[in-house]
């Protein structure tokens, strides 16, 4: 922690010095105008004695002390203000998801995934056209009891670098700040609770924490039970816009329509 401290301060000091020097030269040039037109004898002239045939007056001892102590105030100004500010503003700025993710839950899983048999699916449409793609890496703590659906839950982890959208262009895109944001919000959770039997078969309350956004939508799916082995298959539809993902460069959905389909099928078997 010290060494992040004193890093900070360093690179700090560094990046001020520069606009000290800046100011310093600013002065300096605007304090030789004014006594050059002043009713005191030109600096200009003290300064280039070669040229107006005066000799430079040297200046005095108290000249410098002043000269250098202005120096300090004006970069100890310049570099502790913005320091002081960053502390301020830091604690009200969440950093991460975490800020917004589901509460934590206690989930006795009684069912283990078979990813190999599992998919999260994401389609929406670019430009009139459908794209479709995939995340390759998550997991899923299942605690579901279809006799006891109230005690039944489910937290998935997504890890958002992991989307597949078939195209480098795509795949680089969603890693970007302005989409998933995957190296400050690296996982995305979605959160299953609620359960309730539906005349097609069940459905859920899908708490999606991505980036610094945290929506709920429902999740309707279809679940087979044989013996020791369950299939799924689901969808949930999200708004991209109500988690403020490519509204910097495509607000009004001109060429990526604002409707995700989140599309789930997994297999999983009694522990």
């Amino acid at each position: 922690l010290r060494g992040d401290i004193a890093h900070v301060i360093i690179e700090n000091i560094h990046s001020k010095g520069a606009w000290v020097l800046i100011i310093l030269l600013g002065l300096h040039v605007a304090g030789a105008v004014k006594h050059e037109f002043a009713a005191e004898d030109g600096v200009l002239k003290k300064m280039l004695p070669g040229l107006f045939g005066k000799p430079a007056t040297p200046p005095t001892a108290r000249g410098y002390v002043r000269a250098f102590g202005t120096a300090i105030i004006a970069f100890a100004l310049i570099a502790i203000i913005p320091i002081a500010g960053s502390g301020q503003s830091s604690s009200a700025t969440p950093q991460t998801d975490e800020a917004v993710a589901p509460a934590d839950e206690t989930i006795e899983a009684n069912w283990d995934v078979d990813y190999d048999a599992s998919e999260i699916r994401f389609t929406g449409n670019y430009d009139g056209a459908e794209f479709t793609g995939t995340f390759d890496d998550w997991s899923a703590d299942v605690e579901f009891h279809p006799e006891a659906l109230d005690e039944s839950r489910v937290l998935v982890t997504v890890r958002t670098a992991t989307a597949d959208a078939g195209k480098k262009l795509y795949n680089d895109s969603l890693k970007g700040p302005e989409w998933f944001d995957t190296t400050t919000y690296p996982d995305a959770q979605i959160s299953l609770s609620n359960f309730s039997e539906t005349d097609t078969g069940y459905s859920a309350d899908a708490a999606i924490s991505l980036k610094s956004e945290l929506v709920t939508v429902p999740l309707d799916f279809t679940l087979e039970i044989d013996g020791d082995t369950a299939m799924l298959a689901g969808k949930a539809v999200m708004s991209r816009k109500a988690f403020n993902l490519g509204q910097d460069s495509d607000p009004s959905g001109s060429w990526v329509g604002d409707e995700i389909t989140i599309s789930v099928t997994g297999t999983a078997t009694r522990k």
